[in-house]
């Protein structure tokens, strides 16, 4: 039997009266195990037939898993070909569809990390999108760097300040998500040591961090944008209260959405129309999650200063013969270079973004794709895990024994001969990562931050 603190079970029993039982018995079930595929690379179930339990409703490429097979051992989670997550946050993709935005986008993450709906927004939003990924914990953001690096996104700007810092920061964002720090109530059931660590006063510091949270970020949405706020917890002070607050300043207008009522999704109502939707164990299959999604009216339009502060930080890059060697050519990016002959793979429009936030932030692209050395390429992994950027015929093929190998950093042998040289190593049609072949040996430059741990 669950134990959950005596103030959370009074407070549930409160909300959700003849249902407690229900979900008190919900909470004892195995949380479910879910993928969500990456569309650019992979549109099949990528395991046995066996293993699928089941299609996640709200979610276009989300599939329920039957147990949980060893990702860590399988080539295609490095090549980003899905991203392991928990089914009731896949909702941010369909809301994204529902919000139907015509043309791409400028798109604020502000609580990224670990990247599940950073990766869910990639999929889900226009082609041509930016979005920023904001994650203020540094040992976090290494992990969503990771985990957006895998999925091959392009168009991408990573920070890491807190809210007081994008103070300076103008209203340019068409949407922005703020997955709340929140005390996690939704997550009991998979992590029975969160049980533990909640109390009133932990869930009153979570209230403080999402209100300073709330003063400065949304002020970031340009008019007509939309704002998506969502935690993993239940109670209203983590959730309808804080869409209340902002309800309350009158800039805002709460969305109404409709879900299949065998969704189990349910809608929480509260003063000022505010309006948010919440997943239960008992209803819905997966974790507790909330999430509200609001409309900023026309305010005031916001004018970019004719004068720039700052130079861009990036030039077209001089080396482009050479690149082409090894890179296609999207026509809606381009290759640009910083003051240290890195090399990074972009729109102009995510370089004119970085420009805007660099005035105030700390700003990082991901999509860094190889440094000049005079006029020798050294490949960056992020460059080979982009879908379509290297060159076909630079490709070498391995087996799944091979492929683990390689992910090891262990030595791996081929079956043919090759020429010497930079080469992309793939694995069932998709690519994880650059070797080196030279005359006698192969180098291996998979990344030892990634690399599977021998046993």
């Amino acid at each position: 039997m669950t134990h959950f603190p005596a103030v959370f079970e009074q407070n549930m029993k409160l909300v959700l009266q003849d249902q407690y039982p229900d979900f008190l018995e919900a909470s004892l079930a195995a949380s479910p195990i879910s993928i969500r595929l990456n569309p650019r690379k992979l549109t099949e179930f990528p395991f046995d037939g066996e293993l699928l339990e089941n299609k996640i409703p709200w979610a276009t490429h989300g599939y329920y898993l039957r147990n949980r097979p060893s990702f860590i051992e399988d080539p295609l989670w490095h090549a980003g070909a899905y991203y392991v997550q928990e089914p009731s946050s896949m909702i941010i993709g369909h809301i994204c569809q529902k919000l139907a935005f015509r043309n791409s986008i400028t798109c604020l993450d502000f609580c990224a990390a670990p990247g599940g709906k950073t990766t869910d927004l990639v999929s889900s939003l226009p082609e041509g999108s930016i979005i920023v990924a904001n994650e203020v914990i540094p040992s976090r953001r290494a992990i969503l760097e990771e985990n957006l690096e895998k999925w091959g996104s392009t168009d991408i700007l990573i920070t890491g300040s807190d809210a007081s810092k994008w103070e300076g920061v103008p209203p340019i964002f068409d949407l922005i998500l703020i997955d709340a720090p929140c005390s996690g109530e939704g997550m009991f059931r998979k992590d029975p040591k969160s049980i533990q660590e909640w109390s009133p006063s932990n869930q009153n510091i979570c209230v403080q961090r999402q209100s300073k949270i709330l003063e400065i970020i949304p002020e970031k949405c340009a008019n007509e944008g939309y704002l998506i706020y969502s935690t993993c917890t239940f109670n209203a002070l983590e959730n309808i209260h804080q869409v209340e607050k902002l309800m309350a300043s009158g800039d805002w207008t709460c969305e109404s959405i409709e879900f299949p009522s065998e969704w189990g999704i349910t809608v929480i109502k509260g003063n000022h129309e505010a309006l948010g939707y919440q997943f239960y164990w008992h209803k819905s299959k997966g974790e507790g999650f909330f999430i509200s999604i609001l409309k900023k009216k026309s305010i005031q339009a916001y004018k970019e200063p004719k004068q720039k502060n700052t130079l861009s930080t990036f030039s077209m890059a001089s080396n482009k013969i050479e690149l082409e060697k090894y890179f296609n050519q999207n026509p809606k990016l381009s290759f640009w270079e910083d003051k240290l002959k890195n090399i990074y793979y972009m729109s102009p429009k995510a370089v004119e973004l970085y420009d805007i936030l660099n005035k105030s932030l700390v700003v990082k692209s991901l999509c860094k794709i190889t440094n000049m050395i005079g006029n020798k390429i050294i490949p960056e992994h992020a460059s080979a895990l982009v879908h379509g950027l290297v060159k076909e015929d630079l490709n070498i093929s391995l087996e799944v024994s091979e492929a683990i190998l390689y992910l090891k950093r262990q030595n791996f042998s081929i079956s043919t001969s090759h020429e010497m040289g930079w080469k992309t190593i793939s694995c069932k049609g998709l690519k994880i990562g650059w070797a080196k072949f030279l005359e006698n040996r192969i180098n291996n430059y998979y990344p030892k931050r990634y690399q599977i741990l021998k046993k």
